[in-house]
């Protein structure tokens, strides 16, 4: 019979293995120290609630750390330049 497993966020790696990420995420090789350290992060915010701070601590990260990783900005593209330099009225 085979048994239950789950994940908890104490699972997670404070960096994120290579192979991990090769096999998980279809990204460029140039993103991956980035995703290296803003991916467990975001695995323990999802699996354990709290703030990103919160899961930063938990991985012992400092804040200044977890402050430095990309964060989703609610659905909405990043703003671009427009073709004469200056920004969009």
């Amino acid at each position: 019979m085979p048994h239950a497993s789950f994940l908890a966020w104490q699972h997670i790696p404070q960096f994120l293995p290579e192979p991990w990420l090769q096999q998980h995420f279809d990204v460029p090789a140039h993103l991956h120290p980035i995703l290296r350290h803003a991916l467990p992060v975001h695995l323990v915010q999802m699996l354990s609630g709290g703030t990103q701070r919160l899961s930063a601590h938990r991985l012992y990260l400092t804040w200044n750390t977890a402050m430095a990783l990309p964060t989703r900005h609610a659905g909405k593209p990043p703003k671009q330049a427009s073709p004469t330099g200056s920004s969009p009225a």
